[in-house]
């Protein structure tokens, strides 16, 4: 993996607690989905949902792909 590519993770707020990694190859631009249960970053392959569980720490518990095909943001 190149040593360039940035990651997207989550922090506690207000904590405490570690931060958690939630891309699998990169990523960026993350938006939080509405609800707060999920994120939609970027990478480069298209557009990532990634799903969390909160009970009681973060854990990723689904990611699917919601755009496919080459996105070049300069992000990742």
């Amino acid at each position: 993996m190149p040593r360039d590519v940035r990651h997207v993770s989550i922090v506690p707020f207000p904590g405490p607690g570690p931060a958690m990694r939630v891309d699998q190859n990169g990523g960026g631009l993350p938006v939080w989905r509405r609800e707060g249960r999920g994120l939609l970053l970027a990478d480069r392959q298209g557009m990532t949902e990634v799903m969390l569980v909160f009970t009681p720490n973060p854990v990723v518990a689904d990611t699917r792909r919601v755009i496919d095909g080459s996105v070049d943001l300069g992000i990742v």
